[in-house]
């Protein structure tokens, strides 16, 4: 079993953090795991993302990069960010993308238009059906008064639109009460999907 993950969004958006909490889990379940981070527009909101590998198959070479329509997970944490991988998604990858959309400020600056949120979810559904919007921000806001918990709601939501039980009882145990209280409202939001 090899399962390839992405997470992804613009700095600030605890992208990095969101992928150490996992990655840590990974380790911790005794999987092999490899990947790497994009982290150039970390501090310009620009383009933040991890890429994360993992198997149970000791022997099997486990390449960093997601080969082509062999992606399993994407958490969007800006709408549009995770259309660049676009080449990785199949039939099978379960995508969940924030209902929050980031004009790339050159974009701004020549008052250009940008993707709508339908026009970015049409894109994900030419690839998968198995696509989950969520407005991650606002929860974050109202039930945290903290939109930086936005990253661990979308992790909740995520691992159980996957199906990945066993990343989220591990993750669990190492997270706070509070972080708790996201990721298990992101979990929460999802089955009110009807996922």
């Amino acid at each position: 079993m090899t399962k390839s993950i992405i997470i992804t969004g613009i700095g600030g958006q605890g992208v990095v953090t969101a992928a150490g909490i996992l990655r840590r889990s990974i380790i911790a379940l005794g999987y092999r795991l490899t990947g790497s981070d994009n982290r150039g527009g970390a501090q310009r909101q620009g383009h933040v993302a991890c890429v994360i590998r993992y198997s149970d198959e000791p022997e099997r070479p486990l390449a960093a990069e997601v080969p082509p329509d062999s992606l399993d997970l994407l958490i969007s944490l800006e709408a549009t960010e995770g259309l660049k991988y676009f080449s990785t998604f199949s039939s099978g990858t379960v995508i969940v993308n924030s209902s929050h959309i980031v004009t790339p400020i050159n974009l701004r600056h020549k008052r250009l238009s940008y993707f709508s949120l339908k026009e970015t979810e049409d894109m994900y559904r030419k690839a998968t059906q198995k696509v989950y919007c969520i407005d991650l921000n606002k929860l974050a806001i109202e039930k945290f008064k903290n939109v930086i918990v936005a990253n661990l709601i979308a992790l909740g939501a995520s691992l159980a639109a996957a199906g990945l039980s066993d990343l989220e009882t591990e993750i669990l145990k190492s997270l706070e009460e509070n972080e708790k209280s996201a990721f298990l409202l992101g979990k929460h939001e999802l089955e009110s999907q009807g996922k």
